[in-house]
């Protein structure tokens, strides 16, 4: 029940980011975008392409969760990669299927980004976590 209740939270978390990064996007171009033209086209109307998207942006939540529960489980750099490779995958997937990725040369780009936006977040919460075990130690001593 609790991983249910996880798991939901997560999928909420993905729509937010979703769409805070649709808002980031918007204030940039200076015009308000909900998706790729290409994608928003292919569709029978927008509604159905914007529940498509935000079904898409709630996994990428359930991606990042099921990925946590591999890095708890294995040791950190093996759990760390086997999440990154997945959520990466995921992240690859969606954005060819939601033609943010027009082609291989803009996703190889989208990736090189991926991978450094990643690495900014595994850090900030490695050392956060080491800087929290350390107080806990120093409070058990």
């Amino acid at each position: 029940m609790k991983d249910l209740k996880n798991l939901s939270k997560s999928f909420l978390i993905g729509i937010g980011i979703g769409n805070i990064i649709e808002i980031a996007i918007s204030l940039l171009l200076g015009k308000l975008t909900i998706g790729v033209p290409e994608f928003l086209n292919g569709q029978d109307s927008l509604l159905k392409a914007r529940i498509i998207e935000l079904i898409l942006y709630g996994s990428f939540g359930i991606m990042s969760f099921i990925g946590n529960k591999i890095i708890k489980e294995d040791n950190l750099l093996k759990g760390s990669l086997l999440h990154f490779l997945l959520v990466a995958i995921y992240f690859v997937i969606i954005g060819f299927y939601l033609k943010w990725l027009p082609d291989i040369k803009t996703a190889l780009l989208s990736l090189v980004f991926f991978i450094l936006i990643y690495l900014i977040i595994w850090s900030i919460i490695y050392f956060s976590t080491k800087s929290e075990i350390e107080k806990l130690n120093k409070n058990f001593k």
